[in-house]
């Protein structure tokens, strides 16, 4: 039986094949600076990696 993050991680999915195929780009805001983020790895934290890098330098 699917958990809910696999059911999750299948409906994301379907949705990036769908935006693509409809010549569509997914974005999310950086949590930090506000910058539009289109990367996957980037929208799944909410933070660009520039603000990334400069956050784990100040730590």
């Amino acid at each position: 039986m699917p958990t809910q993050d696999t059911n999750f991680d299948l409906q994301r999915a379907e949705l990036e094949a769908t935006a693509a195929a409809l010549g569509l780009r997914i974005a999310t805001r950086c949590k930090t600076c506000g910058h539009w983020l289109t990367s996957p790895a980037s929208r799944a934290i909410h933070q660009g990696p520039r603000c990334r890098a400069q956050q784990e330098a100040r730590q």
